[in-house]
């Protein structure tokens, strides 16, 4: 079984797959193990649950084997195994349309860079965004992912922009500052809000002519959010 994980979430998770029956039960369970794994103690010391959580939704229904093994490729891309991501996502059953095809159009999209295959990566994005409008329109609850689609779309672009200010990426960052900042301050509690402002940030203080204003900011996030959970290994790396 392994390690049990520490925690009010993990245990609740514990025992949910305690009381899961059919493959689509564990399988979604093993997911959101393998996501809190990932969260907590990083990429590499998720992947074995994570591949047990694929192992169960390969006779899961064809939904719930793509969000699994989505999430075993976003944590290969992320212990440095693009190649990998990239192989399990082209073996995975066809993403549903919308906010599933978005989340996956994205995670490609790292695999992509990780492979310095720029040009690709921007593709992916730029169709993954176009399924989120799509998504949006039916459900407009979905707006707040807008941030994640420009940070995605800018963090792309500084790849793949020939200018030497990155004009093109800065103006796609600057989308996702407003309005990540709009959802941090209405929502200061929610610490996911706060972890991708600060990663916008970031990204922003990569850009040439950074004042330091972006880097100092997010420094001050990351300290807040070490602070809450100094043993998360997604606010070390900040």
């Amino acid at each position: 079984k392994g390690e049990p994980f520490v925690g009010q979430a993990g245990k609740l998770l514990d025992a949910m797959l305690a009381v899961a029956r059919s493959p689509d039960e564990r399988a979604e369970v093993l997911r959101r193990s393998c996501g809190l794994q990932h969260n907590l103690r990083g990429p590499r010391d998720a992947i074995a649950l994570c591949a047990q959580a694929l192992v169960v939704a390969r006779t899961a229904d064809a939904a719930t084997h793509h969000r699994t093994g989505r999430r075993l490729a976003r944590v290969l891309a992320g212990a440095g195994d693009a190649a990998g991501a990239l192989a399990l996502l082209n073996s995975l059953p066809r993403a549903q349309a919308g906010l599933e095809a978005t989340l996956t159009g994205w995670v490609r999209a790292e695999a992509l860079r990780g492979l310095k295959r720029a040009p690709e990566a921007l593709e992916s994005v730029q169709r993954a965004n176009v399924e989120l409008e799509g998504a949006v329109r039916k459900d407009p609850t979905l707006r707040e992912y807008r941030a994640i689609a420009d940070y995605e779309l800018g963090r792309t672009l500084t790849l793949t922009d020939p200018s030497a200010d990155r004009s093109a990426a800065r103006t796609a960052l600057n989308r996702a500052l407003v309005l990540q900042r709009q959802l941090d301050a209405q929502n200061p509690e929610y610490a996911e809000y706060r972890l991708f402002l600060t990663k916008i940030l970031r990204e922003l203080a990569r850009l040439p002519g950074d004042n330091g204003y972006a880097s100092e900011t997010a420094d001050g996030l990351a300290a807040e959010l070490v602070a809450r959970d100094p043993q998360r290994w997604e606010y070390q790396g900040l």
